[in-house]
C-alpha cells in the first residue's frame, strides 16, 4: 500500500513539473500580415494580340462569329498593370473599346474590365498566346472564349 501511493504520489509530481514547464502559445497576433514574395517574372504583354472568338449571346444563341477577328493593342504596361485597347467588327461596325488590366502575381493569370461594362479573365498560355475569357451580365448577358495569338 505504501509502495502504490508513493508512486501514485510520484506520478502526481510529474504531470504537474510537465504542465508547469510546458511554453504557453503567445495569444497576440501580429496586426500586419506577412509579405508574400513571388519569385515569378512578369510577362511583357505591350503589343498586338490577333484571334477568334467563340461565345453565346441571350438573344442569339452559340456563335463562333464568322468572317470576324479580335484584335487586341496593349499600348502600356506599367508592372503587372496594363492598358490598351480592343477592335473587333459588330454588325458590320468597327468597335473600339478601352481595356485596363492586370496580371496575376502566378504570372500566368489575366484579368481586365472593358470600357463599356465588359469583363475578362483569362490565361497567359506562352510568351506569344492568351485566352480570354468575355463575360457581360445583365438584361442582354452574353460570354466569350477570345484565343489570341502575338503578332
Amino acid at each position: 500500500m505504501k509502495i502504490t501511493l508513493t508512486i501514485l504520489i510520484v506520478l502526481i509530481l510529474a504531470v504537474l513539473a510537465c504542465g508547469c514547464t510546458a511554453i504557453t502559445p503567445s495569444t497576440t497576433q501580429s496586426a500586419t500580415l506577412p509579405q508574400v514574395s513571388y519569385n515569378t517574372a512578369i510577362p511583357n504583354l505591350t503589343g498586338t494580340w490577333t484571334g477568334t472568338m467563340q461565345g453565346y449571346e441571350q438573344n442569339t444563341g452559340f456563335s463562333d462569329y464568322p468572317n470576324q477577328t479580335m484584335t487586341v493593342f496593349v499600348t502600356g504596361q506599367q508592372g503587372r498593370i496594363l492598358s490598351g485597347h480592343y477592335i473587333w467588327t459588330s454588325n458590320g461596325t468597327v468597335v473600339t473599346e478601352g481595356f485596363a488590366g492586370v496580371i496575376g502575381a502566378d504570372g500566368r493569370t489575366l484579368t481586365t474590365a472593358e470600357e463599356n461594362e465588359g469583363y475578362s479573365s483569362g490565361s497567359i498560355l506562352s510568351g506569344n498566346e492568351i485566352e480570354l475569357i468575355w463575360h457581360h451580365a445583365g438584361a442582354d448577358y452574353s460570354v466569350a472564349i477570345d484565343s489570341l495569338k502575338r503578332v
